[in-house]
């Protein structure tokens, strides 16, 4: 009895639903704007029969390229010079060091030729961390 009490009352909560949403959406206007489509036998057909009414875009007014924040740039530039610098090294032994700091880290690397700074931004920007922060040796944990 409950159970049909419940299972009406859910059918009846839905038909309330769609008949607001019938009655409402057309005041509203659509909730999700349409995406013109681009596909290939839509250019065709429109390069082929150009029609007069159709408006007149210019690809290079609407395609404008995003703007490139020049921090985020020197930086980048900066992380691929380091790059360049400093290499990094598989070091097996370090495997167990690294997996008692964190389970998702179990390979150990050692990343050398730079400040400690720097072997870090390299290390850090492959997804690794630091194994020995404290005295700043060059070992790195990463994940396999």
């Amino acid at each position: 009895m409950l159970a049909g009490a419940v299972t009406g009352g859910f059918v009846l909560g839905v038909l309330v639903a769609v008949a607001a949403m019938w009655v409402l959406l057309p005041h509203i206007g659509p909730v999700i704007s349409p995406m013109p489509r681009a596909s290939a036998s839509a250019e065709t057909t429109e390069t082929a029969t150009p029609a007069a009414s159709a408006p007149t875009t210019d690809p290079t007014a609407t395609a404008t390229a995003p703007a490139i924040d020049p921090a985020a740039a020197a930086r980048a530039r900066k992380l691929a010079e380091l790059r360049k610098k400093i290499k990094g090294k598989r070091a097996k032994q370090l495997d167990g060091q690294c997996k008692q700091l964190k389970k998702t880290f179990e390979a150990g690397y050692v990343y050398d030729g730079g400040t400690f700074a720097e072997n870090e931004l390299v290390a850090n920007a492959s997804g690794c961390v630091a194994l020995a922060k404290a005295s700043k040796a060059p070992w790195f944990c990463c994940r396999k």
